[in-house]
């Protein structure tokens, strides 16, 4: 008998493959359609007191488990439990929305937390009674589940109500809790405006003595606001820059904060306080922040002298590199006078005043250039930026 060629032989296996996969298809469709949930209209809406809808995380059959972006809907139970939902919501939707969030939280299902704190961010829409409700859940909710329900409220556009945001002050005042407070501040970040009470209100919040963290959420809120409010930018960071907020963090804050613009309209009020600071403020780095944005007002003049004086009453040498180089950044050229001034008071910045003279006598004018030039040629070692 004469052996089959090798060319045969594949055309056999070929052969073999070809009849046999339509039957393994057809088997393997029919195991995935038994797997799959009921999609019985009747059963649409899922009563979470009775099921709970996380009893089952496991992938449906044609989902890949280590696929890059997973999808919280293919949990059992998620797409008729959301289709059972109603908007406006009805207070029933809120309590099993609720449960859902305590369960993800149990099962420590970060992916599912985050579908339902959108989902009950969409419930709540502009509702500012929905909203209000999930304001009088959270007040008794612990820590996750009211995370979630804050951030929920604070993405929804009834944030901006102002039933809304006068519950949101409220919360931060009266309740006893510091994480409650915080994250009542946080939700009113995304605020368009605030009246002169509200800032009234969240400034002396921000002068609390006793809890850091709401002093600064508290400032957070006035600094985040006031880039929403550009007009009334003196009266925000009047409000903020505080000579009676005690802690150097929250300061420090501050200050960073009301520096946000290339040229700051500092009204003479708020320049005088940050010239206070720049001059007498315990800490080091408090004082060089201040420098910073102080450098950006509009008053050069003004800048220029508070930068002297400080210069002569404060012998730190990063403090004083810090002045010399954000005189340059006030005013360019017309600061070498002061600071052939500065290297006569101090001998160590001879070499940095005739490195800025000699970038300008070129035609370098612009502060980035002036800054990268003389950065190459001498840096100092207690630089951290700009």
């Amino acid at each position: 008998m004469k052996m089959c060629s090798y060319r045969q032989r594949i055309f056999f296996l070929v052969l073999v493959i070809g009849l046999l996969f339509p039957v393994a298809f057809f088997a393997f469709s029919s195991l995935v359609q038994q797997g799959l949930p009921s999609a019985n209209p009747s059963q649409a809406a899922v009563d979470l007191q009775s099921e709970n809808i996380l009893a089952s995380t496991e992938p449906l059959p044609f989902e890949d488990p280590d696929m890059l972006f997973p999808t919280p809907t293919c949990r059992v139970g998620l797409m008729q439990f959301d289709a059972g939902l109603s908007q406006p919501a009805r207070l029933s939707d809120l309590q099993s929305i609720r449960t859902a969030i305590q369960q993800a939280i149990t099962s420590n299902d970060l992916q599912l937390e985050q579908y339902l704190k959108a989902r009950l961010a969409e419930l709540i829409g502009t509702d500012a009674n929905t909203a209000l409700a999930v304001l009088d859940a959270a007040e008794t909710a612990q820590e996750l589940e009211l995370s979630i329900c804050l951030q929920a409220v604070r993405d929804s556009a009834a944030v901006h109500n102002p039933q809304v945001v006068e519950r949101l002050l409220t919360m931060a005042e009266q309740h006893t809790d510091p994480q409650h407070q915080y994250l009542a501040l946080a939700s009113l970040r995304t605020q368009s405006a605030l009246t002169a009470a509200q800032l009234d209100r969240l400034a002396v919040l921000g002068k609390e003595r006793t809890k850091v963290v709401v002093a600064r959420a508290a400032t957070g809120v006035i600094g985040h606001v006031m880039r929403n409010d550009f007009a009334r930018f003196e009266e925000y960071v009047g409000r903020f820059i505080a000579e009676s907020q005690v802690h150097e963090e929250v300061v420090y804050y501050a200050v960073e904060l009301s520096g946000v613009y290339t040229q700051t309209p500092f009204g003479d009020v708020s320049r005088q306080r940050l010239a206070r600071i720049v001059l007498h403020h315990p800490s080091k780095d408090v004082r060089r922040e201040a420098a910073l944005v102080i450098s950006t007002a509009q008053d050069r003049e003004a800048v220029l002298k508070v930068f002297q004086q400080a210069f002569r009453e404060d012998n730190d040498f990063c403090l004083r590199w810090a002045l010399v180089k954000f005189s340059v950044r006030a005013a360019g050229a017309k600061a070498l006078p002061l600071l052939e001034e500065f290297a006569t008071l101090d001998p160590r910045f001879q070499q940095d005043y005739l490195d800025f003279k000699s970038l300008y006598d070129a035609g370098i004018v612009d502060w980035e250039h002036i800054w990268l030039a003389k950065n190459e040629k001498s840096p100092h070692p207690c630089d951290a930026a700009p």
